[in-house]
C-alpha cells in the first residue's frame, strides 16, 4: 500500500462495499461467489490469477465454462476507480492527512455519517465529468481483464449506480 495509488486496498471495507453493490446490480446471481473472490483478491495483495483461464481456475471451473463471470473483475475495477477518486479528493484535502483523505472519500461516496463531520470540509458530489472518467476507467480496466464488451458496459454502468449516481 504505497500511498494514494493503493487506496482501494487501504480501505478494504469501502472497496468491498462498493464492489458487492456493483455485483448486486450487475450480476446478483453471483453474490454467493463474492466472499471467496474477495478473500483471494486481498490474500494476493490486490491481484487475482491472470487471464480468463486463471479466474476460472480460481473459481474451480475449467476453460470449458461457457459463462463469463463478472465477480472476479469487479474488485480490481472498483479498486482502480477508488484510486482515481482518491487522487481527485487528495487535491482538495492535502492538509488533512491520510485519515482526512479516508474520511473525505467516504463522505464523497456518501458511505458514512462522517459526511456530516464538522472537521471535514464540504465535499461536493461527483461531477458529470468525474462520473464520465469513472465509467471510462471501469471500461478500460474491464477490457484489460478480457471482459467482453457487453459485460464491460454492464459493469461500468453498475459501478456508476453503486457510487450513488
Amino acid at each position: 500500500m504505497n500511498g494514494i495509488g493503493d487506496f482501494g486496498l487501504a480501505d478494504r471495507d469501502l472497496l468491498q462495499e462498493i464492489a458487492r453493490e456493483t455485483v448486486r446490480r450487475a450480476a446478483p446471481e453471483e453474490l454467493p461467489l463474492f466472499p471467496m473472490v474477495a478473500t483471494v483478491y486481498f490474500d494476493r495483495g490486490g491481484r487475482l490469477p491472470a487471464g480468463r483461464a486463471g479466474r476460472d481456475e480460481m473459481l474451480g471451473f475449467g476453460l470449458e465454462s461457457a459463462v463469463i463471470l463478472l465477480t472476479p473483475v469487479v474488485l480490481p475495477v472498483v479498486s482502480a476507480i477508488l484510486d482515481q477518486l482518491a487522487q481527485d479528493v487528495a487535491r482538495v484535502v492535502t492538509d488533512l492527512g491520510k485519515d482526512g483523505l479516508r474520511r473525505a472519500m467516504r463522505a464523497l461516496l456518501r458511505r458514512t455519517a462522517e459526511a456530516e463531520n464538522d472537521a471535514l470540509p464540504p465535499v461536493p458530489e461527483l461531477t458529470p465529468e468525474q462520473l464520465a472518467r469513472v465509467r471510462m476507467t471501469a471500461l478500460e480496466k474491464a477490457r484489460q481483464m478480457d471482459l467482453p464488451e457487453d459485460k464491460a458496459e454492464l459493469l461500468a454502468d453498475a459501478v456508476i449506480g453503486s457510487l450513488g449516481a
